[in-house]
């Protein structure tokens, strides 16, 4: 079993990429709480097959008997990224496939204010990639580009957040 935290699970959930076995990874990791509902939740790693709509049932009485709301789109599509971001904080040999993976994913979810956070950086590795590479950068110097990038970007969400 992994750890998969809430964020996690709803973003799964709002991609439509969940499986039975998120939730009860989520709900193992939980069993130390008093709930019922979550026991019985975490139980469900014995039962093979799982159903998805069973475990998704579930999991609504887990959330209802914790009172806990549902964290918005917004906040699992933010902690998302965030997660990939993190990896571009040190250096990264796949810094390349990382910043494409999140520039990618803004698109497709409109997240405009992000997707122009990473456009100069997708459109200098393109340049160097299938362009013409007019500043003659290396590989190196892209992934320093990326690093400082990455941490600048970093350090602002984190300052806007105070």
């Amino acid at each position: 079993m992994f750890y998969i935290n809430l964020l996690e699970l709803y973003f799964k959930k709002y991609t439509r990429i969940v499986q039975a076995s998120d939730y009860v990874d989520w709900a193992y990791h939980h069993i130390k709480s008093d709930i019922i509902e979550v026991k019985k939740l975490a139980s469900m790693s014995i039962k093979k097959p799982l159903n998805i709509f069973e475990i998704e049932e579930m999991f609504a009485g887990v959330m209802k008997a914790l009172q806990q709301d549902e964290p918005s789109k917004e906040q699992c599509f933010d902690y998302h990224i965030n997660q990939i971001h993190s990896q571009l904080l040190l250096p990264n040999s796949n810094a390349l496939s990382i910043v494409k993976e999140i520039y990618t994913f803004t698109i497709q979810h409109e997240l405009y204010e992000q997707q122009m956070n990473w456009q100069e950086i997708s459109d200098l590795i393109d340049d160097y990639q299938y362009g013409d590479n007019y500043n003659e950068y290396t590989m190196d110097k892209i992934y320093e580009i990326i690093g400082d990038h990455a941490r600048r970007i970093w350090i602002q969400k984190k300052t806007s957040n105070f």
